[in-house]
């Protein structure tokens, strides 16, 4: 999960026992690069650790019932909405074919103002027909996201300040494999990069 902060190059552990230095892999190749910290990785492991127990201590976790129970009434919504929607699909292709119909027939006739009418008639019904479908795809992707974020609401929950805390070393490992998406080190600092943002799941606290 390592990057250095100046080179962007991957940060490599070396040594024996607890005394593995994070060495940044470009100052090895080139020597060029400016992170000179070479953190201790039992001291790294250390800063991490608290950096996500305050992350995690400026939040309090939300009534889970209650979310989902939003959550899903929203769902509901939608999904009702999408419903009218399909009928409204259906309808509009109905008085497509029909008109299609008159169309066939109006070709076969001389008077120019009724092919025109049609024409533009058939032409006003496709475009409904074209936003009505992207309307329908657009909150089918909304309730298939809905799922997703349910789902996280579900799994992800759980007092995660007390789990991590009370966690051994290598279930926190596993915990932050999950959690976070780099870490990035300089010299004079340490950037945790949630993978996630935890704060769509809980609420964060003033």
């Amino acid at each position: 999960l390592t990057r250095c902060g100046y080179c962007k190059e991957s940060i490599v552990p070396k040594g024996k026992s607890k005394y593995i230095y994070m060495l940044c892999k470009g100052k090895q190749k080139t020597g060029k690069c400016e992170y000179s910290a070479n953190y201790r990785i039992d001291r790294l492991e250390k800063i991490v650790s608290e950096e996500i127990e305050n992350y995690l201590t400026t939040f309090k976790t939300i009534n889970l019932k209650e979310e989902i129970r939003i959550r899903m009434e929203k769902e509901n919504n939608k999904k009702e909405k999408l419903g009218k929607l399909e009928r409204k699909i259906k309808n509009t292709k109905n008085k497509l074919d029909e008109l299609k119909k008159e169309v066939v027939l109006a070709l076969t006739s001389h008077d120019e103002s009724i092919k025109e009418e049609l024409g533009n008639q058939l032409k006003n019904l496709n475009k409904e027909l074209d936003e009505l479908i992207k309307e329908k795809d657009k909150i089918e992707d909304e309730i298939y996201e809905a799922n997703i974020e349910i789902n996280k609401l579900e799994k992800y929950i759980p007092e995660w300040e007390q789990e991590f805390k009370d966690a051994p070393l290598e279930v926190k490992r596993i915990i932050l494999n999950e959690m976070v998406d780099k870490i990035v080190l300089f010299n004079d600092k340490v950037e945790v990069c949630i993978r996630y943002p935890i704060s769509n799941l809980i609420v964060k606290e003033i």
